[in-house]
């Protein structure tokens, strides 16, 4: 039994004392990610990173339901932290658009971001807005509103207490169909990538016309 638990122990992988965290693979250079360092592909990067990587989590629960308990908090953050950045990025590039400080609030607030993201939407595409975009502008408006609700300051899904240690959600929320989160932050995607997009393009033309 005693070599049975030695030889146990000794298949479990145990830090070492060479073990880097940061570290380039000169050997096989395609294991290595590309870091950017240019300002915009940055901004791409996380938000589409974050999208992406917990799209891939609320994929694998389909045929991994035992891991539901679990993943709700990472995938919860993780669709709270691409909107977040998202609405941070359309501020960013709508303020540099309308000749006003290209900056974004520093804060995590997903009602104030959008309350900013509506005006500038709504100030870029003066004119150009329909009565069926402006409804749309409503639902996600509402929806916005919905996840601030229960996530303010992106921490409920970040930590199990708040500073009073108090649970985050005051249990208020028990369950979550994690499939339809990710259905409808989709559809919400459309309209705010569709949104940079249009920003975007009108920068283009800004910028390169003499």
């Amino acid at each position: 039994m005693a070599d049975e638990i030695r030889k146990l122990l000794e298949e479990i992988p145990w830090p070492e004392d060479d073990d880097k965290l940061f570290y380039v693979n000169f050997e096989n250079f395609t294991q290595n990610a590309y870091i950017d360092e240019h300002s915009d592909a940055n901004w791409a990067a996380y938000i589409y990173g974050y999208k992406m990587a917990v799209d891939i989590l609320v994929n694998h629960l389909q045929s991994n339901k035992i891991d539901l308990n679990f993943l709700i908090f990472p995938i919860a953050f993780l669709y709270r932290q691409y909107l977040e950045l998202q609405l941070k990025q359309i501020i960013k590039d709508g303020n540099l658009l309308l000749d006003h400080k290209p900056d974004f609030p520093k804060e995590h607030r997903l009602d104030k971001l959008w309350e900013q993201a509506r005006v500038l939407i709504t100030e870029v595409f003066s004119g150009e807005i329909s009565t069926e975009y402006t409804n749309s502008l409503d639902i996600v408006e509402k929806q916005i509103l919905e996840f601030s609700e229960f996530d303010k300051y992106s921490t409920a899904f970040r930590y199990p207490t708040d500073k009073s240690n108090n649970p985050p959600f005051l249990n208020t929320l028990n369950f979550l169909d994690l499939e339809n989160m990710k259905a409808v932050v989709g559809k919400m995607e459309s309209l705010l990538t569709g949104a940079y997009s249009g920003i975007c393009e009108k920068l283009d033309h800004k910028f390169s016309s003499p």
